[in-house]
């Protein structure tokens, strides 16, 4: 899918934009976005499946374009050239999804070993489950539902949806709850 846009006849042409944005007309950066945003959102849209990270990616590639216009080759077309962005922005989105969700294994994997030590020490796993219970009780209610959310399984794309965020901002929210998970489970198990 390529990316479309809505030019009109009597509107000036693009490269008269491009011009005009270069000789410090920055405002004139709108017209470029409002003529092409609509076209790359749907393009973005196709290939990422969250709409924060629509709007995230289809906003990266915008302040790329304004950022490098100035090595836009005029001889080619602004579309192809703004789609050559898309697809860079849209490839580095789906490599910090794996690295995030690499990190969240890796984090899972640290938690069960350490956890796996403590845990030995408790004599019933009774006593263990309240003791998970309490730590989780002590941490803020949004932290505390993040950290019961993972502890069910539930996808950290449905919390991103829940929480009206992406989901990165889940992982931001996960990691410190996690860490003060561990912090108040070391006090507990002591």
């Amino acid at each position: 899918m390529a990316i479309s846009c809505s030019y009109r006849i009597g509107m000036p042409k693009t490269g008269d934009i491009i011009e005009r944005v270069l000789a410090g007309q920055a405002d004139a950066f709108l017209e470029i976005l409002s003529r092409y945003e609509d076209g790359v959102r749907a393009f973005v849209a196709s290939k990422v499946n969250l709409a924060d990270d629509v709007q995230d990616v289809t906003q990266d590639i915008f302040i790329a374009a304004f950022q490098r216009l100035h090595s836009f080759d005029r001889s080619r077309e602004f579309k192809a050239w703004l789609n050559g962005i898309a697809r860079h922005k849209i490839m580095n989105y789906w490599r910090s999804v794996g690295r995030r969700r690499a990190a969240m294994q890796r984090l899972q994997v640290e938690a069960d070993l350490l956890y796996a030590s403590e845990w030995a020490m408790l004599s019933e796993r009774k006593e263990m489950v309240d003791t998970l219970h309490r730590c989780i009780d002590k941490l803020p209610e949004r932290s505390r539902r993040v950290v019961q959310a993972g502890l069910d399984g539930r996808p950290v794309e449905e919390l991103a949806n829940e929480y009206r965020t992406s989901v990165a901002a889940v992982y931001n929210l996960q990691y410190p709850a996690n860490k003060k998970l561990r912090v108040y489970m070391r006090q507990a198990c002591e």
